[in-house]
């Protein structure tokens, strides 16, 4: 009975732990900014991946993301695709303005849900958006 609930414990453990938020939201000023100078100094003109990232440097996979945002940011061209092959610092122009035209992209879709989403709750509702739809 013991070793079933001890299971059922650490299950439960490593649940928890996997629900957690990211480490970014939890570090103060000085920490976010020394994992984003981590983030940095991994990232090279060679594509490496957000999980290696993460494994290199004991963070959540969450936390590579949100720094990685944060340098774009601050305007460091850092580059990705989406054919999945990682991060890299931009070598050229090129290179950023194809990591832009696939973020434009993924916003103009996401800008296409929202308003489908807008025009289903005002059809089910009856709601326009002065009253109550997003």
């Amino acid at each position: 009975m013991a070793d079933s609930k001890s299971g059922r414990i650490k299950k439960d453990a490593r649940r928890r732990q996997s629900n957690k938020p990211s480490k970014l939201y939890h570090l103060g000023d000085n920490m976010q900014q020394q994992l984003k100078e981590q983030v940095l100094r991994q990232l090279s003109d060679e594509p490496i991946k957000r999980e290696d990232l993460s494994r290199r440097l004991g963070v959540s996979d969450r936390g590579v993301r949100e720094a990685i945002a944060r340098l774009r940011e601050q305007g460091i061209p850092i580059c990705s695709n989406s054919d999945n092959k990682g991060y890299w610092l931009a070598r050229n122009e090129a290179e950023i303005n194809h990591t832009i035209k696939e973020y434009r992209a993924r916003a103009f879709k996401m800008l296409k849900v929202a308003k489908a989403l807008e025009n289903s709750f005002t059809e089910v509702s009856g709601n326009d958006s002065e009253n109550g739809a997003l």
